[in-house]
């Protein structure tokens, strides 16, 4: 009788089939982790969204946005709160998305208080479809009510959301949206160059999954050197290699997605079309409005005033085209010290602390200290002043 152990054709392919019965395993202790459910699905009329940031209007048969704020947001919300009991995903459909944009689920539960709650979805496929799982901490199946924030550059974006649906779903469907988020491309969020975000999709990232994947082809070894003796070495190393080999497959494939959309959207463009093209490109062509038409003198210094205090990306970026100019950009208030006559004050839209009285031409904000300054541009993203004298 021939058994595992033996010298036998049956022993090598016991040996080479074993890091597959351990992925076999582990994918069935991971869908048994899913509940049982039908499919459910209530669709949410997105022509009754309401635009409270940013610009947006109802089309036909779709919502279309248009501008995001001076921030660099779009806040869109339906009016009344949606029972969300039953539901365990939530899907949009978008025309014409755009890169650099970001989007996530909003909402805020009327019967608990602290504020709105912020869900990120992933990056839309190439259908224009974005699906996320709501089992996260925060939402309750209760009612809720909710909207969608649109984050990127300030400014004109042509969006147009055509579907939004609240869905329950069959473990298959759940094991084929987690196969989806473990293989969607996430692009840079902007946040910074020194962080490295962790897996915030739905269930366990694949790493966890290629940990426990290598833990059960382990254990298998084990027990096949107990019984049968040492396995052929080939195989051996495919047990131990193979979770290590599918997932730098899928950061590879990840790698390609990136070099195909940057290869998209940089190649063959001059160095000035490559930055009108980039995620900050609104921001870049307003700074090269300002040194065209307003900051003629190189020697005036910029104080570049929002209405946080410290940094925030707008700020920082606008800086960072407008070098080599000598610009301070950390406080709230101009600093009235280190001002003199013909040096510029930009204020970031949205920063009403700083107001500019049209007929006397003074800036004021609060405190005693008052500013003489001539406006000279107004804009979605920040308004201009040259410096006349202190007041």
């Amino acid at each position: 009788m021939m058994y595992p152990g033996s010298n036998s054709p049956l022993r090598w392919l016991f040996a080479w089939l074993l890091p597959f019965v351990g992925l076999i395993s582990i994918a069935g202790i991971g869908l048994a982790q899913f509940p049982g459910s039908t499919s459910a699905s209530l669709r949410l009329p997105v022509l009754q969204l309401q635009v409270l940031e940013g610009q947006g209007e109802p089309l036909p048969d779709a919502f279309r946005l248009s501008a995001l704020s001076a921030q660099g947001r779009a806040v869109l919300v339906w009016g009344q709160p949606v029972v969300t009991s039953g539901f365990s995903h939530f899907e949009v459909k978008l025309s014409s998305w755009e890169q650099g944009l970001s989007i996530s689920l909003i909402w805020a539960d009327p019967d608990m208080p602290g504020g709105t709650k912020v869900l990120a979805l992933p990056t839309p496929n190439e259908s224009g479809v974005t699906r996320l799982a709501l089992a996260k901490a925060g939402w309750t199946q209760r009612q809720h009510r909710i909207g969608l924030l649109v984050n990127g550059s300030p400014g004109a974006t042509r969006v147009q959301i055509d579907a939004a649906v609240l869905s329950s779903a069959t473990r298959k469907q759940r094991a084929r949206d987690l196969l989806a988020t473990w293989t969607a491309f996430a692009p840079w969020d902007q946040t910074s160059i020194n962080l490295q975000r962790g897996y915030r999709g739905p269930g366990p990232g694949p790493v966890p999954i290629a940990a426990w994947w290598l833990a059960a082809n382990l254990s298998l070894l084990l027990l096949w050197r107990l019984v049968a003796g040492w396995p052929p070495r080939a195989a051996l190393l495919l047990a131990l290699l193979m979770p290590w080999l599918v997932l730098d497959l899928q950061w590879q494939s990840k790698l390609n997605w990136q070099l195909d959309r940057t290869n998209e959207t940089f190649a063959g463009k001059s160095q000035e079309a490559r930055h009108l093209a980039d995620v900050d490109g609104v921001l870049y062509a307003y700074a090269q409005r300002l040194k065209r038409e307003v900051l003629v003198d190189p020697t005036a210094r910029v104080q570049i005033l929002q209405k946080g205090f410290g940094h925030d990306y707008t700020r920082l970026r606008l800086q960072f085209h407008l070098l080599p100019y000598n610009i301070y950009n950390i406080g709230r208030w101009p600093v009235t010290d280190a001002l003199r006559r013909g040096d510029i004050v930009i204020r970031l839209s949205g920063h009403d602390g700083v107001a500019f009285e049209q007929g006397s031409g003074r800036l004021r904000w609060p405190g005693s200290d008052v500013l003489i300054v001539e406006p000279l541009l107004r804009h979605p993203i920040a308004d201009v002043y040259r410096v006349k004298s202190k007041g």
